[in-house]
């Protein structure tokens, strides 16, 4: 039988290129298995989005998720008004 030399680097490169075909292999088979179930709410936004660009949508956020994003962006907005120069770095 014939010796072979292997590298740490040849071998790890084996290992990685089996791993990752296994991983994408799998992600297929588990992709094909999920159900496609239609969500209107998201068919109006894909709609929207490919028609005009944009698409307006009452309700999408709840009030809790309408304070957090409120509140986020006036604490950028006053962090930017008081230290412009050093927000951007």
């Amino acid at each position: 039988m014939p010796e072979i030399y292997v590298t740490i680097k040849g071998f790890l490169l084996y290992i990685y290129r089996d791993i990752k075909r296994k991983i994408v292999r799998t992600s297929v088979e588990l992709f094909e298995q999920l159900e496609f179930k239609e969500n209107p709410l998201y068919e109006k936004i894909i709609s929207g989005l490919l028609e005009d660009n944009y698409c307006i949508v009452e309700n999408f956020f709840n009030l809790e998720e309408v304070g957090l994003l409120r509140k986020t962006l006036l604490d950028k907005y006053e962090t930017c008004k008081n230290h412009p120069i050093e927000y951007y770095r």
